[in-house]
């Protein structure tokens, strides 16, 4: 059961996330070159993640209770921030393409472009 107060926050950050999710589409796939795209989703990236901890703390602090908070601030955080480094380290845009690809091994690198097979630059 969600307390009085967190109806309209629940409701505002449903509009930021649909704003968000379509905004970072539109400008990534705007972006006329491999290296604009690539900084255009971290900053998506790290946008989301500050949205996702935003819309937790609430929720966490204002309860009152100190076991949510520290909870909250020992799992929640680190875990969202993993996730989004593991994104961005793990994504690359192709030079030669533009299309994006997610390299799924972190200990492996990536040569080839899995779509057009252009050679990436080395890593």
């Amino acid at each position: 059961m969600q307390p009085a107060w967190a109806q309209p926050l629940v409701i505002v950050y449903f509009i930021l996330w649909l704003t968000l999710a379509i905004g970072s589409w539109w400008l990534i796939r705007s972006q006329p070159d491999a290296a604009s795209k690539t900084i255009w989703f971290r900053r998506s990236m790290i946008a989301l993640v500050l949205l996702i901890l935003a819309a937790g703390a609430p929720f966490a602090l204002a309860s009152g209770d100190s076991f949510g908070a520290v909870m909250f601030l020992t799992m929640f955080v680190p875990t969202a921030v993993f996730i989004a480094w593991f994104n961005i380290a793990t994504t690359y845009f192709c030079t030669a393409c533009k299309r994006r690809s997610r390299n799924r091994n972190l200990f492996a690198h990536t040569f080839h472009c899995p779509h057009c097979g252009h050679r990436l630059k080395p890593v």
